[in-house]
C-alpha cells in the first residue's frame, strides 16, 4: 500500500476500502469523542493503516527555465501507519464527529 488520498486513488487491495472506527487504538481520546479510523484491509494491527490529515507542506514543482518553484500544497487526507498506539496518536490521525 502506498500514500493515497481516499476517493482519488486505490486504497488497499481494492478500491472498496472499509474504514474502522479504533477506540481500542486510542482509549483516552475515544472517551472524549475522537478517535482513530483504520483501514478495513491491514494485515498489520500493532501499527495499522490509517486515515491522516497533513497540513500543508512545501513542495517542490518544475518551474519554467528549470528553476523550481516552491508552493505551499494545502492540506490532504492520505493512508499512513497508525503512530503513537495506544496513549499517544498524534492529532493528525484522530477523527470525530460534531452534534
Amino acid at each position: 500500500m502506498t500514500d493515497d488520498v481516499p476517493g482519488r486513488g486505490k486504497c488497499g487491495t481494492s478500491a472498496r476500502t472499509v474504514w474502522i472506527i479504533d477506540t481500542a487504538d486510542s482509549p483516552k481520546t475515544a472517551a472524549q469523542g475522537h478517535f482513530p479510523l483504520v483501514n478495513g484491509s491491514t494485515t498489520d494491527f500493532a501499527h495499522p493503516y490509517a486515515m491522516t490529515f497533513g497540513h500543508g507542506s512545501p513542495d517542490r514543482r518544475g518551474h519554467a527555465g528549470g528553476r523550481d518553484h516552491r508552493a505551499t500544497v494545502p492540506g490532504q487526507i492520505r493512508v499512513a501507519r497508525l503512530m503513537g498506539n495506544p496513549y499517544h496518536v498524534p492529532a493528525g490521525q484522530l477523527w470525530g464527529t460534531t452534534k
